[in-house]
C-alpha cells in the first residue's frame, strides 16, 4: 500500500501532469509488466481488451496511434514512440511551447487535432489514418475530451482504447497503460523504463518521509 503522501504525488503525476507518468514506470518493476488483457503475434493479430470491458481486435499490431495528450505522454514515457502520430487535448500552450500535460512527448512532430476541451477536428483525424485511439476514462463510457456529439463518427474510423483513471485505486491506471504500452510493442525493462521506476521510488521515499507516520 503506497502511504498518503506516495498517493497524493501518484495522484498529480498520473491525473494532473499527464505525462509525468514516466514515474509511473514504477509497474515495470511488479514483475508481470502489467496484466494479460492485450496480445500480439509477430505479423499476426492484436488485441486488448480495455477498462470499458472491450475487445479490441486489430489485424496487425497498431501503427499509427492517437491519443488523449496525457495517455499518449505515459505511453510514451513508457517506450512507445513512433506508433504516436496524433493528440488531441491540452498540448501546447499560447506561447507555443508544450503544455506541461505533454510531458516528454515531442509534440512538434505530432499533428494536434485539439487543444482544448470540446476540439476533436475529425477530418485531421481521419488523414492521419488511425489504428488506434487512445484515451483516459474518468467517468464510465465517455472518453476523456472526445466529444459526445461526434464520438460515433470518431468511433467509425478506428478502434478505441480506455484506461480508466477515475474512481480507481491510483496504482491501477499506471499498471493498465502499462499493459498497453507493452501490447503495443513496448520494453517495460529497457534502461529509460528502469531509470524513471528508480526515480518515482526516490521521490516517493522524499514524500513519505515529509508526511511522516500517520495520526489517529
Amino acid at each position: 500500500m503506497l502511504n498518503n503522501g506516495a498517493q497524493h504525488l501518484t495522484r498529480r503525476g498520473l491525473l494532473g501532469a499527464g505525462g509525468a507518468l514516466a514515474l509511473g514506470a514504477l509497474i515495470s518493476a511488479c514483475g508481470s509488466g502489467g496484466d494479460a488483457s492485450g496480445t500480439a503475434s509477430p505479423g499476426g493479430a492484436w488485441t486488448f481488451t480495455d477498462d470499458r470491458g472491450t475487445e479490441v481486435r486489430l489485424k496487425a499490431r497498431p501503427q499509427r496511434v492517437v491519443g488523449y495528450v496525457g495517455t499518449a505522454a505515459a505511453l510514451y514515457d513508457f517506450g512507445v514512440d513512433r506508433q504516436i502520430v496524433g493528440v488531441f487535448g491540452p498540448t501546447k500552450l499560447k506561447d507555443g511551447k508544450p503544455d506541461p500535460q505533454a510531458g516528454n512527448l515531442p509534440v512538434d512532430r505530432l499533428e494536434i487535432i485539439g487543444n482544448a476541451y470540446g476540439e476533436f477536428n475529425i477530418e485531421k483525424y481521419a488523414a492521419l489514418r488511425p489504428d488506434l485511439l487512445v484515451d483516459n476514462m474518468f467517468l464510465p463510457g465517455e472518453l476523456f475530451y472526445v466529444p459526445a456529439e461526434s464520438k460515433d463518427k470518431i468511433f467509425a474510423l478506428a478502434g478505441s482504447v480506455a484506461i480508466s483513471a477515475g474512481a480507481v485505486a491510483l496504482p491501477k491506471p499506471i499498471e493498465r497503460t502499462a499493459a498497453l504500452a507493452a501490447a503495443l510493442g513496448a520494453d517495460l525493462k529497457s534502461a529509460k523504463v528502469t531509470a524513471a521506476k528508480a526515480r518515482f521510488d526516490k521521490a516517493v521515499g522524499r514524500c513519505a518521509r515529509r508526511s511522516g507516520p500517520s495520526r489517529a
